[in-house]
C-alpha cells in the first residue's frame, strides 16, 4: 500500500513538472490536433503600413553627410517600415489537448497586408548628365536606379525586382542607388513615389543624393 502511494505521488510529480515545460511541435501528440501539431497557437494576422522612413547611408551603414559627394555604388537611399498598424490577433486553440501543458509552436512573421507594387522616381531639379543627356523637372528617372534588400549584394531593375509585387515583412529594408558612374560630381535632387496593393500611395520629397 505504501509503495502504490509513492508511485502515486511520483507520477503527479511529474505531470506537474510537464505541465511547466514547452514542448515541441514535433513531438506526436495523441491529445492535439490544432493546426500547428499541438495545443493553443497563436495565429498573427497582417498589419497596415502607414508610413516609411527613407535615409541616406554609406555601405557602412553610417548616415551620408548632406554637404559631402560620395562614390556612387556607397551611396543608397534605404527604406525601411516607419509607423505601422496591427490587425486583429486571433487565436486558434484545440480542445482535446491536455490542460495546464504549454506547447512552443512557430508562427509565421507578421507581414504587411499590401504587397510592394511599385517605386517610381522623379526629378525635381534640372541637371546634365556626363553623358549629355539632361533631366528636366518632372523626369521619370526610375530607370537610373537599381533596387535590392539592403543587406543584399547587387541591384536589379526596379521593374524586375517588383515584377510579381513583393511582400514587406517588418525587418525588411530596401536600397535604392543610381546604377551608373557618373564620371563627375553629380547632385541629384528628387521624390520618390512608393506604391502598395490596394491603393495606398507615400510620396517622400526633397530626397538628394550626392555622388560622384
Amino acid at each position: 500500500m505504501q509503495f502504490n502511494s509513492k508511485k502515486t505521488l511520483l507520477t503527479l510529480a511529474i505531470f506537474s513538472g510537464m505541465a511547466l515545460l514547452p514542448l515541441s511541435c514535433n513531438i506526436v501528440d495523441p491529445f492535439c490536433n490544432s493546426s500547428c501539431g499541438c495545443g493553443s497557437t497563436p495565429t498573427v494576422t497582417d498589419f497596415l503600413i502607414q508610413d516609411f522612413e527613407i535615409q541616406t547611408l554609406q555601405s557602412n551603414g553610417n548616415e551620408a553627410d548632406s554637404e559631402s559627394f560620395y562614390p556612387f555604388d556607397q551611396l543608397s537611399k534605404v527604406i525601411t517600415l516607419g509607423e505601422v498598424e496591427y490587425l486583429a490577433l486571433e487565436t486558434s486553440s484545440s480542445s482535446n489537448g491536455i490542460p495546464g501543458l504549454a506547447f512552443a509552436c512557430s508562427i509565421a512573421p507578421p507581414k504587411s497586408a499590401n504587397k510592394l507594387k511599385n517605386i517610381q522616381i522623379f526629378n525635381t531639379e534640372e541637371v546634365k548628365l556626363e553623358s549629355g543627356e539632361v533631366l528636366k523637372v518632372g523626369d521619370n528617372i526610375s530607370h537610373l536606379f537599381g533596387l535590392n534588400y539592403y543587406h543584399n549584394q547587387g541591384l536589379e531593375s526596379i521593374a524586375d525586382f517588383i515584377e510579381n509585387g513583393v511582400e514587406i515583412y517588418l525587418d525588411d529594408s530596401f536600397k535604392l542607388q543610381f546604377q551608373n558612374d557618373p564620371k563627375k560630381e553629380l547632385k541629384l535632387s528628387f521624390s520618390i513615389q512608393i506604391q502598395l496593393d490596394g491603393g495606398q500611395e507615400f510620396n517622400y520629397q526633397n530626397e538628394v543624393l550626392r555622388i560622384n
